[in-house]
C-alpha cells in the first residue's frame, strides 16, 4: 500500500528541475567570482529541460499522464531527449553563452510551461 500523499511525486519532480536550476545559477555566479586568469571565466554553464521522454518516471506520479502522451506522438525516446545535453555542452553555436535555460524540441514542446 502507499502512503505517500496525493501530489507527493508531482512536488518531488517540481522541487528537483527547481534544485537543478538553483545549482546551475550558482555554479555560474561562482565561476564568475574566481579571480581572472583563474579559469571560471572559461566554463559555460547552462540547463537543458530534455523534453517529455518516455522514462519510468510516471510509476512514481499521482496522474500519469504518459499513456496518452504516448498515444497522440507526444513523448521521446530517451535518446532523443540526450540530444539538447549534447548539443549545448558540444555544439559551436552555445560557444560562451552562460547561465540559459534551454528547452528541447520534442514534439509537444510548444506545451512544456503546462506540464
Amino acid at each position: 500500500m502507499d502512503h505517500r500523499p496525493s501530489g507527493a511525486g508531482w512536488l518531488t519532480y517540481g522541487r528537483t528541475k527547481l534544485s537543478n536550476l538553483y545549482f546551475t545559477y550558482e555554479l555560474h555566479r561562482r565561476l564568475r567570482a574566481m579571480p581572472p586568469g583563474s579559469g571560471g571565466d572559461l566554463v559555460d554553464v547552462n540547463a537543458v529541460h530534455p523534453g517529455v521522454v518516455d522514462t519510468e518516471l510516471p510509476r512514481s506520479l499521482s496522474i500519469n499522464f504518459y499513456p496518452l502522451l504516448k498515444e497522440i506522438g507526444g513523448l521521446i525516446t530517451p535518446e532523443q531527449g540526450a540530444r539538447g545535453q549534447v548539443e549545448v555542452a558540444t555544439g559551436d553555436a552555445f560557444e560562451g553563452v552562460r547561465c540559459v535555460l534551454y528547452k528541447s524540441f520534442s514534439p509537444i514542446a510548444r506545451f512544456q510551461h503546462l506540464i
